[in-house]
């Protein structure tokens, strides 16, 4: 496996793919590829569970998801805490949207139920 890697970090590619690089090596060669990996001059795309490797190393994440990418600019940390801002405000934006839905639910059932003047209606929705 060292060797493998070793071989592609020596081909002096213009772009390189790392599928899970830190598997099997002690913390010595993780903090030399790291140190390599920050000086390299060409692209590199990694794919990674290690999470303090991702923080040493990465600019930006291509998170895919439901079929989805978005892109995050940042470390690791950086990409969770701005991941997890952004689904809490499409929680808010879902929450008041039901909110939404409902009101008008029940203006339509208070309309069904009892019958207002059309100018009522226009007081009502205008409030």
């Amino acid at each position: 496996m060292r060797l493998n890697l070793a071989k592609t970090l020596m081909s002096r590619a213009d772009l390189m793919l790392l599928d899970e690089p830190t598997n099997h090596l002690d913390l010595d060669a993780i903090l030399w590829l790291e140190t390599w990996i920050n000086a390299y001059m060409g692209l590199v795309i990694v794919i990674s569970h290690d999470q303090a490797f991702l923080d040493a190393t990465v600019g930006h994440i291509l998170h895919v998801e439901q079929q989805k990418i978005t892109l995050y600019t940042g470390n690791y940390q950086q990409f969770i805490r701005t991941r997890h801002e952004r689904m809490a405000q499409q929680q808010q934006a879902f929450e008041k949207q039901e909110a939404t839905r409902l009101t008008w639910m029940i203006l339509f059932v208070v309309s069904v139920l009892k019958p207002v003047k059309p100018s009522k209606h226009r007081a009502v929705l205008s409030s």
